[in-house]
């Protein structure tokens, strides 16, 4: 009896292992990922039939490093290389996925003192634009997973120094589930219902500021500050310049690009909401127009580059805002695309508004004004007299014929400024006004607008050092060029 017993138990484990097998097998919509394992390398686990792959072949970042032998011991296969990012603000992963799919998405993160340092560091993780967990400390193994619905055809996920250690990951798994499982409205962005954000009719929320897309109002989200960007009912083309800048959001992130928190889409209400900016709009600033020229790949052009559209928060730092109108070229080699103009009367290229042909060269036209702005105090289009409106760069230009730059600049610097520093910026501004084959790129903008503020500082100093007391300081800009994913 006890022998017949023993027989079918050691039949019922063979027949176990082989549903086992069977099912390890079946890896469709599977992705397993092993960070840092050598090129080109793959395997399948022994013990769970897992296909694991190099990730050589989703990042152009990082560096492998392997665990020491004896840390290998104690840690799955999957666990025994780790891919570091010593270099770069932010390092991204690019994951094809099916678009609509909900997915269970697995990160490990195995420190194993791979670095000899005996101190876990701490990062930020971030799928496309959106916070994963922020954030991510380290411990000797982490883990942390997620349910996301991705509305494209790929992901990103992001690991962000934040200056507290060197960013690693050891492995990344995506599961497909069955669209009944673990039903959500939306797995991409956080959804918020419309009275979580207060009453738009209350004069509490006050309104920000107006738009082509609509209103945009000051509010509260779990005790945040919070811009909510509301879709206007007679906003005709407001739905496309919506999902626009979702799809737009979700794939860039730079410090000097706003970050999309969530939306709101409750009877008929359609709304972004955004971090709060708390000092408003500036005249002033764009790496982060640089880097949608260079850091993207494909590049994408912004297409309503204005004062209005470059925000300032509480330490004055200066992100572009409002993508609606962003459009991104379908392949790196391209040098333009052909559209209906769009943007705003001022700041459009005349190039791009006669030929249709819009080029990374237009965000530089419409930067060039916002230079001038800055500059002079004037709007882009000023009114004259009898109503006879004339450009900003018509109006500064028979004072730079004559040398004038006392009356170029705004009065309120009450002539403190740095001549030399003011009439480079005022070259670079008309260099961007010129015709689109003369104009500079944002790089080069970038790197001679560095220049005359570092002269402006060092006046400063010297005049401080001088008089010999504390005079008002010029508040940094931050004009740190910065490469983000290179979204392969």
């Amino acid at each position: 009896m006890i022998k017949m017993l023993l027989h079918y138990l050691l039949v019922l484990l063979r027949v176990l292992t082989m549903v086992v097998l069977i099912q390890a097998q079946d890896q469709s919509g599977f992705i397993s990922i092993d960070c840092g394992l050598p090129e080109n390398a793959n395997y399948t686990d022994d013990t769970t039939g897992i296909y694991y792959t190099s990730d050589d072949k989703f990042i152009s970042s990082g560096e492998s490093v392997s665990l020491s032998y004896s840390q290998r011991k104690t840690y799955e296969r999957q666990l025994w290389y780790v891919r570091s990012f010593p270099k770069g603000e932010r390092n991204c992963y690019r994951i094809n996925v099916t678009s609509g799919t909900k997915y269970l998405i697995r990160a490990d993160f195995i420190y194993g003192n791979y670095d000899g340092l005996s101190k876990s560091p701490i990062f930020d993780l971030y799928i496309g634009a959106n916070p994963w967990e922020v954030p991510l400390s380290t411990t000797l193994i982490s883990r942390t997973e997620i349910i996301h619905s991705p509305p494209l055809d790929f992901i990103h996920i992001c690991l962000v120094n934040t200056d507290q250690g060197t960013p690693f990951i050891s492995s990344i798994e995506l599961r497909a589930l069955e669209n009944d499982i673990y039903d959500t409205e939306s797995g991409s962005l956080a959804l918020y219902r419309r009275y979580d954000l207060g009453s738009t009719s209350d004069s509490i929320y006050r309104v920000l500021g107006r738009g082509g897309f609509g209103p945009v109002y000051h509010g509260f989200l779990d005790g945040i500050e919070v811009a909510v960007k509301m879709l206007s009912q007679s906003s005709v083309r407001g739905y496309q310049q919506f999902l626009a800048e979702v799809k737009l959001l979700m794939i860039v992130h730079h410090r000097n690009l706003t970050s999309l928190v969530g939306y709101c889409n409750e009877e008929g209400n359609i709304g972004l909401i955004y971090e709060y900016m708390a000092n408003g709009n500036l005249d002033e600033h764009l790496s982060g127009l640089e880097y949608l020229h260079n850091g993207c790949k494909p590049p994408i052009i912004h297409r309503d580059v204005k004062c209005t559209n470059i925000l300032l928060n509480e330490n004055l730092q200066a992100k572009v805002a409002d993508f609606g109108l962003s459009k991104s070229f379908s392949t790196d080699g391209e040098t333009h695309l052909s559209t209906v103009v769009a943007g705003t009367h001022g700041y459009m290229d005349p190039d791009y508004t006669m030929s249709n042909r819009l080029t990374e060269k237009s965000d530089v036209y419409g930067f060039g004004v916002v230079i001038l702005e800055i500059i002079t105090g004037q709007p882009a289009i000023i009114k004259m007299h009898d109503d006879y409106k004339i450009h900003i760069s018509q109006w500064v230009s028979p004072m730079i014929s004559n040398g004038d730059i006392e009356n170029i600049v705004d009065s309120k610097l009450e002539g403190d400024f740095d001549t030399n520093s003011v009439w480079k910026a005022v070259e670079i501004a008309m260099a961007c006004l010129s015709k689109s084959s003369k104009r500079p790129n944002m790089s080069k903008v970038v790197t001679e607008l560095k220049e005359c503020f570092t002269a402006e500082l060092a006046r400063k100093r010297t005049d401080r050092d001088t008089e010999n007391q504390y005079s008002t300081e010029l508040v940094p800009l931050n004009l740190t060029i910065d490469f983000g994913p290179s979204a392969r």
